[in-house]
């Protein structure tokens, strides 16, 4: 008998219904049920009888519950125990990163990082340029790499690594104009705009180019990259990308257009920070991968 079942068990007590217990584990009431009559087949007695007030513990359920909740706490403070025994044992660094960066932080520049520190953890927040630059202030992180469109924010520092640009990308068979009146035109005439999700840089920044050119697409799709050029490659809508998964577009055979806006590729971090080796090194990294995308 696992502590889960401690959990189903207790959780059956507190909301005195199997079918409430049942939901707050995402399971469904048949599956919570037979695991019920498993334990009290285990232990030859049952823990609960159903009243009008709902399932009520048995005296022998009672003892069960009571024991329950001294092992849930017990295991409870041993994970915590154990969470210190690791921190104290490992440095951390807490990195903020853009959301088109993510997967590739996490698939490339991570695992490096590691065989050069195994002493090290870090640990990243998947964000947008405006949360870094408040967590970055805040001292919530210490470094965060970013898309941005725009100058350092008032005590921050940033190292553009890679300027790059937003590309627009057309469906296979699209024969319009691909500078900024052909998207005008698509848009216009019914096509999907495939963007980066509200609240991502990239989105703000597509934008903000978007309504000085007094552009105002009707009709959205939202998503991360590989969503994005699914969108197109159906051929229904078109999209901005950053310049390094262009790539991907050109594989897929899509339209490659003109250049929407330039953007800059940063590692950002708190002008009044005395940034260590671990991190110089981590930022050394990140240009590289990001550099030999």
């Amino acid at each position: 008998m696992n502590t889960k079942i401690l959990e189903y068990i207790v959780a059956i007590a507190e909301e005195r219904s199997v079918t409430r217990a049942a939901e707050r584990f995402y399971l469904s009431h048949p599956a919570l049920s037979r695991h019920l009559r498993n334990v009290e087949a285990e232990l030859g007695t049952p823990l609960f009888r159903r009243t009008a007030g709902g399932m009520e513990p048995t005296p022998a359920g009672l003892y069960f519950i009571s024991d329950a909740r001294a092992i849930l706490h017990l295991e409870q403070q041993m994970n915590q125990r154990l969470a210190a025994m690791r921190r104290e044992r490992h440095h951390s660094i807490r990195a903020m990163v853009d959301t088109p960066f993510y997967n590739r932080f996490v698939q490339r520049v991570l695992p490096s990082f590691a065989e050069l520190h195994p002493e090290y953890t870090v640990d990243i927040t998947q964000c947008n340029a405006a949360g870094a630059r408040e967590a970055l202030r805040r001292g919530d992180a210490v470094l965060a790499v970013l898309i941005s469109g725009n100058q350092p924010a008032p005590g921050l520092t940033y190292l553009p690594f890679l300027p790059s640009r937003l590309m627009m990308i057309f469906p296979r068979d699209y024969t319009g104009k691909t500078d900024m009146e052909g998207l005008r035109q698509a848009l216009e005439d019914g096509m999907f705009l495939s963007q980066y999700p509200t609240g991502s840089t990239l989105h703000a920044l597509i934008e903000q180019r978007l309504s000085a050119s007094q552009i105002y697409p009707q009709r959205v799709m939202e998503g991360e990259t590989r969503t994005i050029l699914e969108h197109v490659i159906r051929g229904n809508a078109c999209c901005m990308l950053p310049e390094f998964f262009v790539s991907l577009a050109s594989q897929a055979g899509l339209v490659i257009g003109s250049e929407f806006c330039s953007i800059n590729h940063v590692l950002a971090y708190s002008s009044q920070l005395i940034l260590s080796p671990a991190v110089q090194e981590l930022m050394q990294l990140v240009i590289k991968t990001f550099s030999d995308f």
